[in-house]
């Protein structure tokens, strides 16, 4: 009886974080009582900034920090990974599709407008990009059966994500984040100025 492979085993996103957080610790041990001038433009007058060695309470404490100064977004993924979790564990999305690909025979070309048009809408909303590799097996198929080249399946699924990705309205990993960036730096940025675009350039990208 031969032998089963063992399964390897590869590190999580939080291990990853976790040793990026304690290179960067490192790092700034050596880079101690360093001073540097910020790169700025002339108008801005900055003090010289001094670099201070970060000390082991702080990196202990440095991930619930992170989690309470951006919690409005920690609770936002948290439900959003909840709500995606669910849909794929009963298979909603899967049968929507695979209804979809199933009343579309005869109208192909319709099917890749719809189906862009709907992987656009969860690049813009929840960042659907990764998550669309589970799509592909079933659009292939549709595409193929229906004449088109497996190229025209990817282009369907990547394409339609990528434009809502693109154009992200409040796409918690890329706006959400930003805004929140600029925040803890002092910036307030002026939302009604950041979704109009978002939504230009989703439909913009979606069209061409």
């Amino acid at each position: 009886m031969a032998k089963e492979k063992k399964k390897r085993s590869s590190l999580t996103s939080f291990s990853i974080l976790f040793i990026i957080l304690i290179i960067i610790f490192i790092i700034s041990q050596f880079l101690d009582g360093m001073t540097f001038d910020p790169v700025t433009p002339k108008e801005y007058d900055h003090p010289v900034s001094e670099v201070v060695g970060g000390k082991a309470p702080t990196l202990i404490m440095a991930p619930y920090q992170g989690f309470v100064d951006a919690i409005d977004i920690s609770i936002f993924v948290l439900v959003l990974g909840g709500f995606l979790g669910l849909v794929a564990a009963t298979g909603t999305l899967d049968a929507g599709i695979q209804k979809l690909v199933k009343n579309s025979k005869g109208k192909e070309m319709g099917l890749i407008v719809t189906l862009m048009i709907l992987f656009s809408i969860g690049g813009t909303t929840f960042g659907m990009l990764e998550e669309a590799v589970a799509f592909y097996g079933i659009v292939t198929a549709a595409m193929v059966a229906a004449g088109f080249d497996s190229v025209v399946a990817v282009g369907t699924i990547c394409l339609g994500a990528g434009s809502g990705v693109l154009g992200s309205t409040v796409n918690p990993f890329a706006v959400s984040i930003a805004v929140d960036s600029l925040k803890a730096t002092g910036i307030d940025s002026n939302q009604a100025i950041i979704l109009p675009m978002g939504v230009i350039l989703w439909f913009t990208t979606l069209a061409i």
